[in-house]
């Protein structure tokens, strides 16, 4: 009797740790984006009406440093105003964050980070969608080219992130 008491014990103990360590993950993350000091590498873009592309040859990342925004990322796709498909484009910033929002996911599976940013000559729009494991989608919309998307993952700032 008291080994079936025990036994019980261990399975429901354990499904109660099982339960809480991923939502201590997507604490982490949280609090990693809440921080506003992490970067995202991207390793596929996704334009709009294309098939994926590999991207993790090119050097590319958005950083996020407290209230300003660091990023190259390679486009692929139409733009409106002066370039077109190949003629380089690259989505290019070194600005202040505007409007920098963080939500999580009301299934409680991921998390949502907004935010504006812009260069000299167009205004972007960014939306992170995050899971707990810092797998994460951005989708880039500007103000002058078809939006695109980005498979990566985020990581905290570290020394190497500054180069």
């Amino acid at each position: 009797m008291k080994a079936l008491l025990l036994l019980i014990f261990c399975i429901a103990t354990h499904g109660t740790f099982a339960q809480d360590k991923p939502h201590k993950r997507l604490d982490a993350v949280k609090s990693l984006v809440d921080s506003k000091n992490f970067v995202f590498d991207a390793n596929r873009a996704s334009p709009l009406g294309l098939p994926s592309i590999s991207i993790v040859a090119i050097d590319n990342y958005v950083r996020i440093e407290k209230d300003s925004t660091l990023g190259f990322l390679p486009y692929f796709g139409e733009m409106r105003l002066g370039g077109g498909y190949g003629e380089g484009g690259a989505i290019e910033f070194d600005s202040e964050i505007r409007d920098y929002k963080v939500k999580t996911k009301k299934n409680g599976k991921g998390i949502i980070v907004t935010f504006n940013t812009k260069n000299s000559d167009e205004r972007f729009n960014f939306t992170l969608f995050i899971t707990k494991s810092k797998s994460a989608m951005v989708v880039v919309k500007g103000s002058h080219r078809n939006s695109i998307t980005y498979n990566g993952v985020i990581r905290e700032l570290d020394d190497d992130s500054l180069e």
